[in-house]
């Protein structure tokens, strides 16, 4: 893969975390709404922080998993991965299917961002081990350093392309 190939895959990760900001604003604004309305508890505790994390869990993390993943599965891209015009393959050649799409999202998305949100909500609340929550968040470093790594290494493959099974380049040879 080529570093132009790698630049525009970084550039599409980009448009598609602007899409997922949107989501974001729109759940931030659910959420605000009903503090103030008054349905929105205090969150206190251990409880309060598993509750919390499993609804960020199943409000952002799983969804925007979930679209990524049949994005990629329908169009072989997501919508940034379309408008630069770079594809997932498997590394067969073939389209991946949403097993694969999913494997590799969750490994993209999914896991390091539950390792973040688990740490930063023990050092908010600080009801975590230091040592436990330092340990999650370099996780979350070191997965990401790798990922940027791989993105720009000669074959264009990150660890979690690897672990599905799947490439990225400059596919497309028409528009849909």
């Amino acid at each position: 893969m080529g570093e132009s190939t790698a630049w525009r895959r970084v550039a599409a990760t980009a448009l598609d975390y602007a899409v997922i900001l949107g989501y974001v604003g729109i759940l931030v604004g659910i959420g605000f709404t009903a503090r103030v309305l008054g349905f929105a508890p205090e969150i206190s505790g251990v409880s309060g922080r598993v509750l919390a994390q499993l609804a960020a869990s199943l409000l952002l993390s799983v969804p925007v998993t979930s679209w990524l993943a049949v994005q990629e599965a329908r169009h072989g891209a997501t919508v940034g991965k379309r408008l630069l015009a770079v594809e997932v393959r498997r590394t067969s050649g073939g389209r991946v299917g949403f097993a694969r799409a999913a494997a590799r999202n969750c490994l993209k998305v999914l896991l390091p961002w539950e390792l973040a949100h688990t740490a930063i909500w023990d050092l908010t609340l600080r009801i975590g081990s230091p040592v436990v929550d330092a340990v999650l968040l370099g996780a979350v470093y070191v997965l990401a350093a790798t990922y940027v790594v791989g993105v720009f290494r000669s074959s264009g493959r990150t660890p979690y392309d690897r672990l599905a099974g799947t490439t990225v380049g400059r596919y497309r040879s028409r528009a849909r």
